[in-house]
C-alpha cells in the first residue's frame, strides 16, 4: 500500500449478483460530494501502483457511501495493456487523499470469473488478504498443441491446435503469430530475444513453415545451447498473450548441421513439455594423457577426436586452451570471464603449458574460486567449439598439491578433476584454507556421499577434507582374490569415474593406489560384503556385482561364461570365505595405514523412509525381509573387524534414528539416507580427529594439529 492511511474507509456490505458488485461502507471522516472509488492496477513486482487508474461514481451521505461496478461495463480495463494476473484495488480518493478500503471483518462473498468484452481475459472480485476488495484479471484457459509436425533438411513444419472452452469458434477474430522466444539455461524461463514468423489459419490449425538456415544465417552462434520456445502469440485490440505450444506426441528428431553454420546444428525438441527448438555446437572431444604441476606451470599433453567431425580433414585449425571463470546466477552455472592462449595440434594430438599465475595475474580471485579448463577448436578460423577437458583412461588419479600463486601470495591454487569427472583449477585464500585432511574411501555411498559438495549431503567438506581415493562397491573377497581381464568396451555406458572403479575392482590395485595416494584417514563400511554377490571366475578370482556394473553388459557376459556366483542365500558359507578374506585384508592395510587411522562406518540399511509430505512410510515387506537378512550380516562382519583391530576408530548413526528420504539425489532406497545423515556423519568424524589433534598437538605435530582445528571449527 501507499504509505499509512490516516484516514480509514470500512466496506460494511458487499453483494455479487448478475455479475455486479454492490459495495456500502462508512468512513471516520466526512466524504466530499467530488469524492470518487478509484481502481488503481497494483505492481507487485515492486509493491506499488503504477498510477493506471479508472474512477467509478459513488453516492455519498455524511460519511455513508455506496457504488456499483459492473462487470460488463469495465471497457476501462481493456485501455490498460492486460496481462495475465492483474490486480485492481479499490480505493476512495477525494482531493489528494487516497484511502485504502478495508472490508470488515466477518464480510464474505462468492463469485465465479465474468468473461470481459475482450474475449483473452476473464475477472471476478475478491477479499484480498489485506482485508481489501480487489478485482483479478486473468488470462482465459488456452491450450496449443501441436497436432503435426515434420523436420526434413532444416525446414520445421508444424500444424498447432488452439484449445479454449471460452473462444470457441472465436479464433478468426483474433490475429495470430508464431512467436520464437530465445533462452540460454535449460531449466530457467528468462527470455532475451524474440522472432515473430506468420502462421496460417485453415480448418481449426494454425500451420507455419520455418526454414531455419534462413533464420539463423545471420545470426551469431557460440558454444552455448541455445534453445528457441515456440508460443503462440494471439492479438486483440492493443492487448495480446503468448500461449507455450506444448507436445502430445514426443516425436523424435536428428540433427540437421547448418549449412551458413558448419559448426552448429539445431532441431526440434520437447523440454519441459514445452517445444523448442534446439541449436548446439557439434562435439569436439578433449582429453589430458599427461599433465604435470610445478612452479604455478600446468603441463598438459592430450588428444582431440570427434564422430561429428572429421578434425584432420582441416587444412588450418587452430587449438586453444581456453580458462573460464565458473559463477553461479540464481544457481545456474555461467562462464562471464575466459582466458584463453593458442596450442599446437598436430592431427589429433595436442601439447602445451600455461603459467596459471601469470595468465590470471589482472583477474580477481577470491576462496573457492573455480575456473574450468576447456579447449577451443577453431577449424579454418570459422567459429570455434569448446569442449570441457577430461581425464583419458590412461591418465589415472590426479594428485596434484597446492601451490602459492606467484602473482598473488593471498591466494594457493591447484588443477584438479572436479565432481563431474572434468579438469577445473581450484583457487583458496592461504589465510582461510588449511591442507585439507586427506581421507580415501574404501566402501560406498555411506562413507563416500559425505564428501559431495551438493547442499544434500556437505557442500563445504572440500574446505577441510580431501577424498583423495576411492575404492567403490568392492567386497573384501573381490579386492583379496586375483586379477581378472576386463574388456573396456563393455563399459562405453559409463563415465570415466566408473569405469575407474570397474577397473580397480578387476585389478585388484586397491593397496598399490592406496599407498600412493597417502591418505591421513581410511575410511570404510561393508555394504557391498553384506548386500552384493560376487561372480566366481576361479578359484582365485572373484568378481563384485556393483550397482554399476549392473549398467553394463559385461555382467551378463561374466555370469554366462562363470555360473559360480557367491550370493547370501547361505551367509554361514558367505561368512568362512570373507573371514579368510578380511583376515589378510587386515595384515596387508597396516602395512599401509595404522589402525588408529582407520575408521569404520556401522552402516545398516533403513527400513523406513519419509515420503514428500513428510511422512514415515515402510518400505514393502518383501523388502523388509532382505533388509533384516543383510542388517544382520553387517553386524556380523563389522563386529568381526572390529574384534581383530581394536584400536580403529569407529562411527555408529545406527542409534540416532536417521532414516530414508524420497528425493534422495541417488534415488530412493534403504541404503539412500536423509540429508542429516551424511552431516552428521561428518560431525563424527571432525570429533574423531579431534581427538587426533588433542594427541598429535601433545607430540608436538603441528601440522596435523592444525588441519584437524579446522576441520572441527
Amino acid at each position: 500500500m501507499e504509505g499509512e492511511d490516516v484516514l480509514k474507509a470500512t466496506i460494511t456490505s458487499i453483494e455479487f449478483t448478475n455479475e455486479v458488485l454492490s459495495v456500502k461502507g462508512q468512513t471516520d471522516f466526512a466524504i466530499e460530494q467530488d469524492a470518487i472509488i478509484s481502481l488503481r492496477k497494483r505492481d507487485d513486482e515492486y509493491v506499488k501502483y503504477n498510477w493506471k487508474e479508472s474512477s467509478i461514481t459513488m453516492h455519498v451521505s455524511d460519511r455513508i457511501f455506496e457504488f456499483q461496478c459492473s462487470m460488463n461495463k469495465l471497457d476501462f480495463i481493456l485501455e490498460n495493456n492486460l496481462t495475465d494476473r492483474d490486480v485492481w484495488d479499490f480505493f476512495l480518493k477525494q482531493g489528494t487523499d487516497v484511502i485504502f478500503l478495508t472490508v470488515e471483518d466477518g464480510l464474505s462473498f462468492t463469485a465465479n470469473y465474468i468473461q470481459l468484452k475482450h474475449p483473452l481475459f476473464k475477472t471476478k472480485p475478491y477479499i484480498t488478504g489485506k482485508k481489501g476488495l480487489s478485482l483479478f484479471v486473468v488470462q482465459n484457459d488456452i491450450q496449443a498443441i501441436v497436432e503435426k509436425e515434420k523436420f526434413t533438411a532444416g525446414t520445421y513444419a508444424v500444424a498447432i491446435k488452439l484449445k479454449s472452452a471460452t473462444i470457441e469458434n472465436k479464433w478468426q477474430e483474433l490475429t495470430a503469430s508464431l512467436l520464437l522466444k530465445r533462452r540460454e539455461q535449460k531449466g530457467f524461463f528468462e527470455y532475451y530475444e524474440e522472432k515473430k514468423l506468420e502462421l496460417f489459419y485453415n480448418e481449426n490449425l494454425y500451420t507455419a513453415s520455418v526454414d531455419l538456415e534462413a533464420l539463423f544465417k545471420d545470426y551469431s552462434l557460440n558454444s552455448c545451447d541455445l534453445l528457441w520456445d515456440l508460443f503462440i502469440e494471439l492479438s486483440y485490440g492493443s492487448n495480446n498473450v503468448h500461449i507455450p505450444v506444448s507436445s502430445k506426441n514426443q516425436n523424435t528428431f536428428g540433427y540437421h548441421i547448418l549449412r551458413t553454420k558448419p559448426l552448429h546444428k539445431v532441431k526440434p525438441i520437447s523440454d519441459n513439455q514445452l517445444k523448442t527448438l534446439c541449436i548446439t555446437s557439434l562435439k569436439v572431444n578433449a582429453a589430458f594423457s599427461e599433465t604435470t604441476f610445478n612452479d604455478n606451470i600446468f603441463w598438459f599433453k592430450g588428444s582431440v577426436s570427434s564422430s561429428e567431425i572429421d578434425i584432420e580433414k582441416f587444412t588450418e585449425p587452430e587449438l586453444y586452451l581456453v580458462l573460464k571463470k565458473r559463477n553461479h546466477y540464481n544457481k545456474y552455472v555461467v562462464f562471464a570471464v575466459e582466458k584463453q592462449i593458442k596450442i599446437q595440434l598436430e592431427g589429433r594430438q595436442f601439447q602445451g603449458s600455461i603459467d596459471v599465475s601469470d595468465m590470471l595475474a589482472a583477474e580477481h580471485i577470491k576462496d573457492n574460486d573455480v575456473w574450468d579448463i576447456f579447449v577451443r577448436f577453431v577449424p579454418n578460423h570459422h567459429g570455434g567449439i569448446d569442449s570441457h577437458v577430461i581425464p583419458d583412461s590412461t591418465l589415472g588419479q590426479i594428485r596434484t598439491q597446492y601451490e602459492t600463486m606467484k602473482s598473488n601470495s593471498q591466494f594457493k591454487l591447484k588443477p584438479y578433476v572436479n565432481a563431474m569427472g572434468k579438469f577445473s583449477l581450484l583457487f583458496r585464500d592461504v589465510k582461510k584454507a588449511v591442507n585439507p585432511i586427506k581421507v580415501a574411501v574404501f566402501g560406498s555411498c555411506y562413507c563416500r556421499s559425505a564428501f559431495n559438495s551438493i547442499s544434500f549431503f556437505n557442500p563445504d567438506y572440500k574446505n577441510y577434507y580431501n577424498c583423495v581415493y576411492t575404492q567403490f562397491h568392492s567386497s573384501v573377497i573381490s579386492i583379496m582374490s586375483k586379477p581378472v581381464p576386463l574388456d573396456e568396451t563393455k563399459l562405453a555406458s559409463l563415465n570415466s569415474k566408473q569405469k575407474e572403479f570397474i577397473r580397480c575392482d578387476f585389478d585388484k590395485g586397491f593397496f598399490e593406489r592406496l599407498k600412493s595416494a597417502q591418505p591421513e584417514y581410511l575410511l570404510m563400511d561393508f555394504f557391498a560384503d553384506a548386500s552384493r554377490n560376487l561372480i566366481k571366475v576361479n578359484d582365485d578370482s572373484y568378481i563384485s556385482i556393483s550397482h554399476i556394473l549392473d549398467e553394463t553388459p559385461l555382467e551378463n557376459e561374466l555370469i554366462k561364461r562363470n555360473e559360480d556366483i557367491l550370493s547370501h542365500k547361505n551367509n554361514d558359507d558367505y561368512f568362512e570365505i570373507w573371514k579368510e578374506a578380511i583376515d589378510r585384508f587386515i595384515d596387508q592395510i597396516q602395512t599401509i595405514i595404522p589402525q588408529e587411522r582407520i575408521i569404520l562406518n556401522l552402516g545398516r540399511f533403513t527400513d523406513r523412509y519419509y515420503d514428500s509430505e513428510g511422512n514415515v512410510v515402510r518400505f514393502p515387506e518383501y523388502r523388509q525381509r532382505i533388509i533384516a537378512r543383510n542388517n544382520y550380516l553387517w553386524d556380523k562382519l563389522n563386529h568381526y573387524l572390529i574384534s581383530k583391530l581394536p584400536k580403529m576408530k569407529i562411527i555408529d548413526l545406527t542409534n540416532k534414528n536417521l532414516i530414508g528420504q524420497y528425493n534422495h539425489p541417488l534415488g530412493l532406497s534403504p541404503a539412500h539416507y536423509e540429508s542429516a545423515y551424511y552431516k552428521e556423519f561428518l560431525n563424527e568424524l571432525n570429533q574423531l580427529v579431534m581427538k587426533d589433534f588433542i594427541t598429535n598437538k601433545t607430540a608436538g605435530n603441528e601440522e596435523v594439529g592444525q588441519k584437524v582445528e579446522a576441520a572441527t571449527r
